[in-house]
């Protein structure tokens, strides 16, 4: 678009709360795959980043053991690879990383 400036990142991160995310079957975010999928689309579809499909490498975790505030997902795409994390006021965090 004219007057658009194209930005390109090495790493961005973006915040959203879960009820803006619009998950599969309108439920609440619980880590599934489809979930974190849905929230990178929606954090990074309309940036600079540009839209992500071919998502693949999925994993998720608690980092402490029965902590369930400590629970990240990683995921990868053409463009990149993205870790989700999660605070306790219903945002979830979303960086971006790109291929090297």
């Amino acid at each position: 678009m004219p007057g658009e400036i194209e930005m390109a990142f090495d790493t961005h991160t973006i915040t959203l709360h879960e009820d803006d995310a619009g998950f599969p079957l309108n439920d609440d975010f619980d880590w599934s795959q489809p979930h974190v999928e849905a929230v990178v689309k929606h954090a990074f579809d309309n940036t600079a980043v540009g839209a992500q499909s071919n998502f693949r490498s999925f994993g998720e975790t608690q980092i402490v053991a029965g902590n369930d505030t400590s629970r990240v997902a990683y995921v990868e795409t053409d463009s990149g690879y993205f870790v989700v994390s999660a605070d306790m006021m219903s945002h979830v965090i979303v960086t971006y990383s790109r291929w090297d």
